[in-house]
């Protein structure tokens, strides 16, 4: 059995300052969301009222398209939205192909 030397401090203050700018991404991105997508504001909220996982930003859902299942995008109106979003995690993915 391997044992894991407990982080340091150093390296859980690194760890904490990147989950605080995180969440104020996050924050930025919900303010941002509530106009372009106001129709998921329901599942923001619900995950708000919830509680939020403000130790660990990077377990929270950020209801981009691609969170919602085929039938649930439709109903909300996502589609297009989806498909913006398959175009850019495609440019990425060939971004990231390139630099091999």
């Amino acid at each position: 059995m391997k044992h894991h030397k407990d982080p340091s401090p150093a390296l859980l203050s690194e760890i904490q300052a990147r989950r605080d700018k995180l969440t104020s991404q996050i924050d930025k991105w919900q303010d941002t969301q509530k106009i372009v997508m106001p129709q998921v504001g329901d599942h923001v909220l619900k995950q708000s009222v919830q509680g939020r996982a403000t130790n660990t930003p990077e377990e929270e859902i950020l209801y981009i398209p691609s969170d919602f299942g085929e039938r649930e995008r439709t109903l909300l109106d996502l589609v297009i939205l989806g498909e913006y979003e398959r175009r850019i995690l495609e440019g990425a993915a060939c971004d990231v192909i390139r630099s091999l």
